[in-house]
């Protein structure tokens, strides 16, 4: 027989023979962005996508707290993916100043298990670049929850790397297409 206490009703007059089990049988949910290393079109431009792993879990509320280098790449958009199903994004926002994306979504269909796609991230590189990589990482407000429930689900999380082209050689210029595209960017010979 075992006796489950919260651990706040611990007190002193317990009689130390009672053994306190606390369950660690809580299952765990896994997120990542994939693929784990990008290597962005000759154009500079690339995705990677927000998936969640729920094992066990199901859940019905994403919130994302995602972090980058906003001197090496900027987000041009954060589209839903198709794990929740019928969704109400409830936050979207990019902050290319920052380096910060913040995204919640909630699925309007009941909650959800399994593995999926919960967001897609489209981003540019700027040229010329002196480092070989960057990354996107995910800040500690990320979380997978239940409905109406604040505590994550998250067991653990990855980033995505993302290599870049490096050449302290070459030259770049930029070709504008018109005043409201992103340029060309084209190295020199």
């Amino acid at each position: 027989v075992a006796i489950i206490l919260h651990p706040l009703q611990l007190t002193a007059d317990l009689p130390t023979a009672i053994r306190i089990f606390i369950p660690n049988n809580v299952p765990r949910s896994d997120l990542y962005l994939s693929p784990a290393a990008v290597i962005p079109a000759a154009s500079g431009s690339g995705e990677v996508s927000v998936v969640a792993d729920t094992k066990s879990n199901t859940i019905g509320t994403v919130q994302l707290e995602i972090g980058y280098d906003p001197g090496k790449i900027t987000v041009t958009s954060v589209t839903p993916g198709n794990f929740l199903g019928d969704q109400t994004v409830l936050l979207s926002e990019i902050n290319n100043d920052s380096g910060r994306i913040s995204y919640a979504a909630t699925t309007k269909n009941g909650e959800k298990s399994g593995k999926g796609i919960l967001t897609t991230i489209n981003f540019w590189v700027h040229y010329p670049v002196l480092s070989r990589t960057t990354a996107f990482r995910f800040y500690p407000k990320t979380g997978l929850m239940h409905i109406g429930e604040t505590g994550s689900l998250i067991a653990t999380s990855s980033g995505a790397e993302i290599i870049l082209p490096y050449s302290p050689t070459l030259q770049y210029t930029a070709t504008p297409s018109s005043a409201l595209a992103v340029p060309s960017v084209t190295p020199i010979q």
